[in-house]
């Protein structure tokens, strides 16, 4: 399969080369690694960009086509706020279009990034960029986020820098109500400045490795790189004394953010060699844990406890034995509906806090 990307960097490792600017040269070349926290979402994301763009190339299972549905909807609603008058005036729409920025000097390819949706106003004057998500993941908000400032600069760089004003928005249904950031003319100057500027630091053949949770989580090389290992799973190791005061308890925080991140991967890539061969790990294997066991047809579970004499009637089987997942109601019928419908039937319990990174 042919590198669209053309081995150069893209809008979607920006951030990452803005963290780490040595991750470029470490990782090039490398496949990215499967996660399987990930697999089926970037599985069923891949399906709903796919029918956005061509609707006959997939078939959606019923809840994919609610996500893309509602894509679509919140979608719309950004390009008829920014412009009201669309249906009548039109303008130009470009969908999974890579667009590409150049070298300044030698005018050769740097850098591209692949849209999702794009709204051009007839008078080219300004322009609509939409990233689609399509999992519960979390994402940098549309003002900061680097992937879509990419995308503003190659849209702008692409209009032959005409428009005074891109705005920007993640659509991301199953999360929230999309967000707007206006790039005005001066501010995509900057942006382009910023984008050359973190291109320029990650092609330096001294380019700094930075390990972190962020800028680590999806480098392909995040297994092979000793600055990495060293930052992270080596501190830890070696640190027993940074519980003591807490400015030590805040670096090994650090660290152990990003062990974390190795350890996962470390046991996705055992399992798979255990899978395939049961002594390919000396002194390791692999320990049964069991199988997840669910009755999906809960009529049918009525009907066998009623003849078994167990249950009353539906009222008494619904009460000492059927609970309702609230997020699987909201992915049903929307947090809006269950909210509205059911919101006061809802009983919260706050959970134990987790910790955040500030």
């Amino acid at each position: 399969m042919s590198d669209e990307r053309r081995g150069l960097p893209s809008a979607s490792i920006l951030a990452r080369l803005y963290k780490c600017p040595g991750s470029w040269h470490k990782a090039k070349g490398l496949p990215d690694l499967a996660r399987p926290e990930t697999e089926e979402w970037a599985e069923t994301g891949n399906r709903i960009h796919l029918w956005l763009e061509s609707p006959d190339l997939v078939e959606l299972t019923a809840d994919e086509m609610k996500v893309a549905d509602r894509t679509i909807e919140q979608r719309d609603k950004l390009v008829y706020q920014i412009y009201p008058n669309w249906a009548n005036e039109g303008g130009t729409i470009f969908t999974e279009r890579r667009l590409w920025l150049e070298s300044q000097v030698s005018f050769h390819q740097l850098f591209s990034g692949q849209n999702d949706f794009s709204a051009v106003a007839q008078d080219g004057k300004s322009a609509l960029i939409v990233d689609y998500k399509s999992n519960r993941g979390e994402h940098e908000s549309s003002e900061s986020n680097l992937q879509l400032r990419a995308q503003a600069v190659l849209l702008w760089v692409f209009l032959d820098r005409k428009p005074d004003l891109i705005h920007v928005a993640i659509v991301q249904p199953l999360v929230s109500k999309p967000v707007l950031c206006a790039y005005d003319r001066a501010s995509l100057e900057a942006s382009e400045e910023q984008v050359r500027d973190i291109l320029a630091k990650a092609d330096a053949p001294d380019a700094p490795l930075v390990p972190g949770k962020a800028q680590c989580q999806y480098c392909p090389a995040r297994l092979q790189c000793d600055v990495a290992w060293k930052e992270s799973v080596g501190a830890v190791a070696e640190k027993n004394a940074a519980f003591q005061d807490a400015a030590g308890l805040s670096k090994m925080l650090d660290q152990w953010a990003l062990a974390k991140v190795i350890g996962k991967d470390l046991e996705h890539r055992a399992k798979e060699l255990l899978k395939q061969n049961p002594a390919a790990i000396p002194n390791w294997g692999l320990k049964p844990t069991g199988a997840t066991r669910t009755i999906p047809d809960p009529y049918a579970l009525y009907n066998a406890l009623h003849r078994a004499h167990l249950v009353k009637s539906p009222n008494d089987f619904i009460k000492r034995f059927c609970k309702v997942g609230i997020g699987d109601l909201e992915k049903t019928l929307t947090k809006e509906v269950v909210a509205d419908v059911a919101g006061p039937l809802i009983k919260s319990d706050d959970k134990d806090p987790s910790l955040k990174r500030l």
